[in-house]
């Protein structure tokens, strides 16, 4: 656990989380995640906090054949992801329409 503070950014504590043992082939750095969390809950808490995410973070970590981005991109931000991207609608009408829209931009000068 370890403190930061800027004049740029709030002031926070952050700690970092092993998700899981990097592979043989993976960096030594594979699996970890920094948290954080803000100053103003107090030491106390956010000891607690990284506690219960180092006990609870790898409940939520998909298989790697679900997405190439496990450990790290947990389950419910995958479930997010895949929601939102849903409310866009189909890519290919998406980019047809941003391609119209650019060349009748053009078009138009």
């Amino acid at each position: 656990m370890f403190n930061l503070r800027s004049s740029n950014r709030f002031a926070r504590y952050s700690w970092f989380v092993r998700l899981v043992a990097p592979r043989i082939a993976e960096s030594d750095l594979s699996g970890i995640v920094r948290l954080e969390v803000a100053e103003s809950v107090g030491l106390i808490e956010a000891i607690r906090l990284a506690d219960l995410t180092a006990l609870t973070l790898n409940r939520f970590i998909p298989g790697r054949s679900r997405d190439p981005r496990s450990p790290q991109n947990l389950l419910p931000i995958g479930a997010l992801e895949d929601h939102l991207r849903r409310q866009l609608g189909h890519p290919l009408l998406i980019r047809r329409h941003i391609e119209s829209l650019i060349a009748e931009e053009v078009h138009n000068g």
